[in-house]
């Protein structure tokens, strides 16, 4: 798959689909197993896969992730100039300036660790509305952060 800019090989292991950055790669090993077709069970798992990478924040996602959900994030006055040139999906929503001059941004995604990444790079200025897990995540990452300094 090619995405952003990188190339990444979805494979199974152990039974479930991976997804692996070709550039880290470091070596590889030809293993004798027996040739197998794709069952049917693969081919919905790889399909899943497909439609997951499609939303800007799914190549690093598992066929254990959840469903595709609405996500929330209001962000602070003082980012918001920037988070209006920002597009984080297609199909995203930026609510009118509340009156302390913070947005409100929705999009469609899967909770991926991307997502969680791209959240916490925001630090302070983004607050998780929805969903309700991911509101969690990003608390229980902030928190072990914030661990370090104390």
């Amino acid at each position: 798959i090619h995405y952003r800019g990188n190339w990444y090989v979805v494979a199974e292991y152990e039974g479930h689909l991976r997804t692996y950055a070709l550039a880290r790669i470091t070596s590889v090993a030809v293993i004798e197993e027996e040739q197998r077709t794709m069952d049917e069970a693969l081919q919905e798992k790889l399909e899943r896969i497909r439609q997951i990478v499609k939303t800007p924040f799914g190549i690093h996602t598992t066929d254990d992730d959840g469903t595709l959900e609405q996500i929330r994030l209001r962000f602070q006055a003082d980012i918001v100039p920037y988070i209006e040139t920002v597009i984080f999906h297609e199909e995203q929503v930026l609510e009118e300036a509340a009156p302390d001059g913070s947005r409100v941004l929705a999009f469609p995604s899967y909770v991926t660790r991307e997502l969680l990444s791209e959240i916490l790079h925001y630090g302070p200025w983004v607050e998780v509305l929805e969903p309700a897990g991911l509101r969690a995540q990003v608390a229980q990452a902030l928190e072990k952060a914030l661990s370090r300094y104390r």
